[in-house]
């Protein structure tokens, strides 16, 4: 799985996830956490700090430390209801 130059040096904004989602080799990008629980009250489209991403057949799920950008392979072979399955696993575990 390669996101290279695709993640920003900080959190990702709407715009962040848009330009990932555009790219050939990902198939699909489900953004999790707001970087603050005020921007997760709010329900405001703040900056997040996760997201699960599905490129060509490998679930990966992304965090922001603060610094830079962190990545675990959750699965392989997946398609699409499996991205979502393993999305929702991640963030509840």
């Amino acid at each position: 799985m390669s996101l290279d130059g695709a993640l920003p040096p900080s959190p990702l904004h709407r715009a962040d996830a848009e330009a990932i989602r555009a790219r050939d080799d990902v198939d699909a990008l489900i953004v999790l956490g707001a970087t603050s629980m005020h921007a997760r009250r709010s329900h405001r489209d703040g900056p997040a700090t996760e997201a699960v991403a599905l490129v060509d057949g490998t679930v990966c799920g992304l965090s922001y430390d603060g610094t830079d950008w962190s990545h675990e392979v959750l699965q392989r072979d997946a398609d699409r209801h499996e991205h979502l399955e393993a999305a929702l696993q991640w963030s509840s575990g």
